[in-house]
Order: C-alpha cells, then structure tokens, then sequence
C-alpha cells in the first residue's frame, strides 16, 4: 500500500507541475494575444489616418480638375469671340 501511495504522491506531483507549466503557458498566450491586440489597434489607427490623408488629396485634386475645367471652358469661348471678331475684320 506504501508503494501505491507513493506512487499517487508521484502522480499528485507531477500533475501540480503539469498545471503550473499550463498556467504559465496560458498567460504567455494572454501576453502575445495582448501584444497582437494592440499592434492591431495601432494599424487601424494608421489606417484611419491614412485614409483621411488620401481622402483629402482626392479632394484637392477634384477641385484642381473643376477648376481646370472651367478655365478651359473660359478659354474656349475667348478663342471663339476672338474669331469671331477675327471673322468680321476680314
């Protein structure tokens, strides 16, 4: 009976030392997924901020492309009113 004791002792041991080691693995899991969690968070940061950035350049680059359009279109009708006036000297 000593022996089964024993060898329960042994086994008791053994599996309080299996739980430590899975304790301690479970909180270095706890830590990675932390440290995942926030470099996450930080991309989606840089993401947002990045995306007004991009948002705001096509903005200004709309307003170029309006502007350009109607400085065409003035330029058209001054080259029409100067051969118009052209048209009529000759």
């Amino acid at each position: 009976m000593k022996e089964d004791i024993t060898g329960l002792k042994a086994n008791q041991e053994q599996m309080q030392e299996d739980i430590v080691e899975l304790k301690q693995g479970q909180t270095r899991l706890e830590r990675k997924l932390d440290e995942v969690s926030n470099k996450l968070d930080d991309l989606e940061v840089k993401n947002a901020e990045r995306h007004i950035e991009i948002s705001s350049k096509l903005d200004r680059i709309s307003d170029d492309v309006e502007f350009i359009k109607h400085k065409e279109f003035e330029n058209e009708q001054n080259i029409f009113k100067l051969k118009k006036k052209f048209d009529i000297i000759k």
